[in-house]
């Protein structure tokens, strides 16, 4: 008879190591509940950029909803938006309080990226006994998550869901966990049981002010009055608001020394301007993006660099691997600090306290198209 394990979902002790819900699955062993920490994910770290601003309205409707028993929301928009920072925003809020001892209405959160498969993505994020078989896992994974949620107080963030809920069964399964789900897609709807909370893009002043945390880096200083209407049009005309966009811009007027009226009349030149449809997706966002590409004049060995980060899923990749795995491959030396630069070009996201390195889906989509490699993982934000 196996040692004594205590069924949360029921309130009663089971013989044996299986602690789920299920007990016709044999063979599935779980953890103890003292092995359970408050991040459930194997993404501990997941943050947002830190010149992250705005969206103050977004988050305490978010808070609200899923705080108020609401199961599943699904944040949506286009990609670049913002959705997913948005979440890791929320996300690190939880995760400080409960570090803090305050008050958090969840027991267990965790952050999942999604690849195109449910079953997949939660064996590659969730914190599971690992099983003796393939088979084992993937029941595994799913009896975990079960056992999480079964008192409610779960919060998971599921990020760049890019299918139906038709197309893929793991949705299905994830659609019956009680806890808080929170899910972001570019896609409007997956499926009629999932609340929708679509995302808009930042008003003039929120732009403006990522615009001038990039360009100065964080110094205080402000764009000169006589250059605000240079600025506004770049921003609004050119860019269309874009958050990503945005950014990008200010990281190359920053690495290029130019005032707003340069960077204006660079992008003018060069033909750069965003489209968008009337329902706000892009209709030319590669070629507009192969302008800026050109426009930072990346050398051969950091078009390498980006090329091997466009096919890792969007999570944060350790500088020490990075040095490991792609510095030797683009014939570059950890002295060189070529991360560091690709960061202050704007194409890398880093978070200096992890150090660690992301590549946004929108730019990872744009190389893979422009080098012919295939991106793995899926292409949302």
């Amino acid at each position: 008879m196996g040692p004594e394990v205590v069924n949360r979902n029921k309130d009663s002790v089971f013989h044996g190591d299986y602690a789920g819900r299920d007990l016709n699955v044999t063979n599935i062993i779980m953890f103890q509940d003292s092995e359970r920490e408050f991040v459930v994910t194997h993404n501990a770290n997941i943050k947002p950029v830190s010149y992250f601003t705005g969206r103050e309205t977004e988050l305490q409707e978010l808070r609200q909803r899923i705080e108020a028993g609401r199961k599943s929301v699904l944040v949506s928009g286009m990609g670049g938006i913002g959705k997913t920072h948005i979440c890791r925003k929320l996300f690190g809020e939880y995760l400080e309080k409960h570090s803090k001892d305050e008050n958090v209405p969840f027991q267990h959160i965790g952050f999942i990226e999604y690849n195109g498969n449910m079953d997949s993505s939660l064996q590659n994020g969730l914190k599971f006994k690992e099983q003796e078989s393939p088979e084992r896992n993937q029941k595994a994974a799913w009896k975990e998550l079960e056992y999480l949620a079964s008192e409610g107080k779960l919060l998971l963030f599921v990020d760049n869901v890019d299918k139906s809920i038709n197309a893929d069964p793991g949705l299905k399964k994830l659609k019956s966990i009680p806890g808080a789900v929170i899910l972001t897609s570019r896609q409007a709807s997956i499926c009629d049981e999932l609340e929708p909370y679509p995302i808009g893009f930042l008003d003039m002043e929120q732009c403006k002010e990522i615009y001038e945390k990039i360009r100065f880096k964080d110094s205080g200083r402000k764009v000169r009055p006589e250059e605000d209407q240079d600025l506004n049009y770049v921003i609004k005309d050119l860019a269309g608001r874009h958050t990503i966009t945005v950014e990008h811009l200010a990281h190359l007027a920053r690495i290029k020394t130019w005032p707003v009226r340069k960077l204006r009349e660079k992008l003018e030149e060069n033909g750069f301007c965003l489209e968008f449809h009337k329902d706000r997706k892009l209709i030319n966002i590669q070629e507009s993006y192969e302008i800026l590409y050109d426009l930072s004049e990346l050398t051969k060995a950091e078009q390498n660099i980006l090329e091997a980060f466009s096919v890792f899923p969007y999570i944060p990749l350790e500088a020490e691997i990075c040095n490991e795995w792609l510095l030797a491959d683009a014939g570059v030396d950890e002295e060189d600090d070529i991360l560091m630069g690709l960061y202050e070009k704007g194409w890398l996201q880093l978070d200096i306290e992890q150090e660690s390195y992301a590549l946004h889906p929108v730019f990872a989509q744009v190389i893979y198209k422009k080098t012919g490699q295939s991106l793995r993982g899926t292409l949302d934000s």
